[in-house]
């Protein structure tokens, strides 16, 4: 149409062609792996439709050849197949194709045959595959298919070959398998040797008294109950017992053989002691006390090195000990047989022996007369409960004239206070008794008994006065190198230790003290009061003329008796120095740092000890040249 006119009309033709149908597919779809050959699917199409092949179900370029299947590979093959016609392809129809994986074999159980086992059992295995089935070949011929397992026949040794596959569900079947099945001969019965056991012994294991020939393992049955693989019998309760013993070798088991194990009773007695305790070195008699038996023997076992028998035998039911040992307990052993010693009891007394009790007493081995030492106990043994002490052998302590005691404890263990009243050596002994009466062997003590060294002294070298200061000979009068001298105030003497010193009297009414001791610690004290005079006077020239004569050379004190200076000093006129000494033995030569002084009137000033007191003077004098 232009411009509002319309044209002719022209005709045109439109050809409209029928979809073809999708096309039917038959053949087998289902293989087993190896089981051949692939049989291709027969495709229906219309007359003049032609068929392509795809891979997936939409998209893809089809092709117009089969698809051909490895049967040789298990899995799942998935196509799809269409139809061309007239230039239209109709839907796609799938195509699945399985090759089913080829079955393991079976795997036959293993299982031993005894010959003459009963009940027989049919051979077993286990497929590889749940829900797969066995079929059973043989024997001897692996192409003889049978209608179930086999059961073996055991009453000949032999070795028979079976076989067996598996099928699938899919009817794929495996490979064939052997299954050797050995009949094995039955084992002899074990020899056994009947034992028997004391009462209340170790049991050796039952597998001790069995020989099983071939080593099989053996197998234990008692009332017809299995027990464990090695029992132990128990001795406890006397009588016969019948075990069973098989043995088993090589998985098959023999008939059992009887095994008889008795118990035999032990004997049951006491031991009487004829007291329950015995002192050290007493006898005890013990004896057998139980029922009789045949042909009993018995065997006393005594402390190894401690008790002795005196007047019968070990083997005897009744014997008498001596006791030398020194344990406070002692167990006595007594063995009894029966059934003409087979089996033998032991029964122990506990005989308690009463050691000797000890005790050792101490005292100083040296005294002197007229000290007060203590006597006592030094160590005693636990059981020591009284004591008896005597002097020189006889005379108990309390009596004895040698000594005196001064306080005792209310034990008769001590300790004493006690004064030895004469000289000479003595002897104290001392017996133990225990509470049950047991005493001991005596024990001795040795005391020496020592006189009082003479402390006396006297004077000499005295002249006709005492003075202050003045040094005095001291002597012993009894002189003894073996004695220790000590002369006190220890300051006055130049050697306190000897028996004759020098001593110097340093105070008015001075004491002089001399203690004499002996080796043995025993000393005596001897002292002297002595009342001496000052004695003691300085005077000084009131001149002196140092030229050098000989004459009156030196300005010095002249004193008598003992001073102390402490000191000495002469200053000339003009108050210096000039000399100055706290040594008696120095004298001014008049000279001043080795220059002679003027003549002329010094200044002397002294000070010094004497009779005990401190005394100062001053003066003058006259250096005249």
């Amino acid at each position: 149409m232009s411009g509002g006119c319309q044209s002719l009309r022209g005709t045109d033709s439109v050809r409209v062609t029928t979809m073809p149908a999708v096309p039917v597919v038959t053949g087998p779809d289902q293989y087993c792996q190896f089981i051949g050959p692939f049989v291709p699917f027969n495709v229906a199409t219309t007359v003049t439709g032609m068929p392509q092949w795809y891979t997936t179900a939409t998209g893809g370029t089809g092709v117009n050849t089969q698809p051909f299947v490895n049967i040789a590979v298990p899995g799942v093959y998935n196509y799809w197949v269409s139809q061309v016609d007239s230039g239209c392809e109709s839907g796609r129809r799938p195509v699945t194709i399985t090759v089913h994986p080829k079955p393991n074999p079976p795997a036959p159980d293993a299982y031993t045959y005894c010959q003459h086992f009963q009940p027989q059992m049919a051979l077993t295995a286990t497929p590889s595959g749940s829900g797969d089935y066995l079929t059973w070949f043989g024997p001897g011929d692996s192409t003889i298919a049978l209608s179930g397992a086999p059961t073996p026949q055991d009453d000949t040794v032999k070795t028979d070959t079976f076989w067996v596959d598996e099928t699938t569900i899919y009817s794929c079947v495996s490979d064939k398998v052997p299954d050797l099945v050995h009949i094995i001969a039955k084992p002899p019965a074990p020899l056994t040797t009947d034992t028997a056991y004391c009462q209340f012994s170790q049991a050796a294991p039952l597998n001790t008294f069995v020989d099983s020939i071939f080593n099989g393992t053996l197998n234990w049955y008692l009332s017809g109950v299995a027990l464990p693989p090695i029992p132990v019998p128990s001795s406890a309760n006397p009588g016969t017992t019948t075990w069973y013993v098989s043995q088993t070798v090589n998985g098959c088991q023999s008939d059992s053989t009887p095994l008889s194990v008795t118990i035999i009773p032990l004997p049951v007695f006491n031991i009487q002691a004829s007291s329950p305790w015995v002192c050290q070195y007493d006898s005890l008699t013990l004896s057998y006390s139980g029922p009789s038996y045949p042909n009993p023997a018995y065997l006393w076992t005594l402390p190894a090195g401690d008790p002795l028998t005196s007047g019968s035998s070990l083997k005897n039911p009744s014997i008498m000990v001596v006791f030398d040992s020194s344990s406070d307990s002692t167990y006595l052993v007594l063995t009894t047989t029966d059934d003409y010693g087979k089996c033998s009891t032991q029964q122990s007394v506990r005989v308690t022996v009463i050691p000797h009790p000890t005790a050792y007493s101490y005292t100083k081995q040296d005294v002197c007369v007229g000290d007060t030492v203590t006597l006592a106990i030094s160590t005693q043994s636990p059981d020591a409960y009284k004591f008896n002490w005597y002097v020189d052998y006889t005379t108990p302590i309390a009596n004895s004239p040698a000594m005196a005691i001064i306080a005792s404890n209310s034990n008769t263990g001590g300790p004493f206070s006690i004064t030895w009243l004469d000289t000479g050596t003595h002897v104290i002994q001392l017996n133990t008794f225990t509470e049950q009466g047991c005493t001991s062997k005596p024990t001795f003590d040795t005391v020496n008994v020592h006189a009082v060294p003479d402390a006396s002294f006297k004077i000499t070298n005295i002249g006709n006065s005492l003075c202050i200061e003045d040094s005095v000979l001291f002597s012993a009068n009894t002189i003894n190198y073996n004695l220790a001298y000590a002369w006190a105030p220890a300051h006055s003497f130049t050697n306190i230790n000897e028996p004759s010193a020098w001593g110097r009297v340093e105070l008015a009414q001075s004491i002089i003290t001399l203690k004499v001791t002996d080796p043995f610690g025993c000393a005596a004290s001897a002292s002297l009061e002595l009342d001496p005079g000052t004695c003691c006077t300085v005077a000084f020239p009131n001149a002196f003329t140092p030229n050098g004569d000989g004459q009156n050379d030196f300005f010095r004190p002249l004193f008598s008796g003992y001073h102390r200076f402490h000191e000495f000093r002469i200053l000339n006129r003009w108050g210096q120095t000039v000399f100055e000494s706290a040594n008696s033995s120095l004298q001014w030569d008049g000279n001043y740092n080795g220059v002679p002084q003027d003549i002329g009137v010094y200044f002397y000033y002294i000070k010094y000890d004497c009779g005990g007191k401190t005394i100062e003077e001053s003066g003058d004098v006259t250096l005249i040249r």
